[in-house]
């Protein structure tokens, strides 16, 4: 009776191990995440007042490509999109545009209580975008490619658990001639849409 009970503890070990590699699919996984990580060439999108966006991913999943339909941006200060947090907004993983009013704001708790987030006071800012990023400006009633290939690290869902749509108004504290707006703190977003597969 020892060994059948031995041979089960093994079997189950064995089973959670292959599971948490992914070379087995997780019983215990939801079925729309076991679906999104199983997809393979694909198209995903969202859609908002702001912009429509579509993306297919490479068969190993680790590149993203994204197509931007952007209408009417006036009131948008960036655009991202993000990996799915059990349904909030978690690590950015493509920045589809962004403005100088973004590039200088500021994300803390208490108003005029924390640095500007993008400044030289704190340089590890994650909510600067990255050079090359589009400027709104130049954005509005046009259509944009990239190509997004996961440096997302380690720890960092990626793709597996879904992505969001997340584009950002202008309510925030930025910078403007060294000086602090007297803006809610905050990234102020005003629109928030899960991709769906086509």
């Amino acid at each position: 009776m020892q060994k059948l009970e031995k041979f089960v503890v093994y079997f189950i070990i064995i089973l959670v191990i292959l599971c948490v590699l992914g070379l087995l699919p997780c019983l215990l996984s939801n079925k729309s995440m076991q679906s999104f990580r199983n997809i393979k060439n694909t198209t995903f999108e969202a859609s908002t007042q702001y912009a429509d966006v579509s993306f297919t991913t490479t068969a190993d999943r680790q590149t993203l490509f994204i197509t931007v339909n952007y209408k009417n941006l006036a009131d948008v200060s960036a655009l991202h999109i993000h990996t799915n947090n059990k349904g909030s907004p978690g690590p950015i993983i493509a920045w589809l545009g962004t403005t100088n009013q973004w590039q200088h704001g500021v994300v803390q708790n208490k108003s005029g209580k924390n640095s500007p987030c993008c400044s030289v006071n704190n340089p590890l800012c994650t909510l600067a975008a990255p050079f090359g990023t589009p400027r709104i400006k130049d954005l509005s009633n046009t259509v944009r490619t990239f190509t997004v290939t996961n440096s997302c690290g380690p720890g960092c869902p990626w793709i597996e658990d879904g992505t969001i749509l997340v584009v950002h108004g202008y309510n925030f504290q930025s910078v403007v001639h060294g000086k602090l707006t007297n803006k809610k703190p905050g990234i102020d977003p005003i629109a928030h849409v899960p991709f769906t597969a086509k």
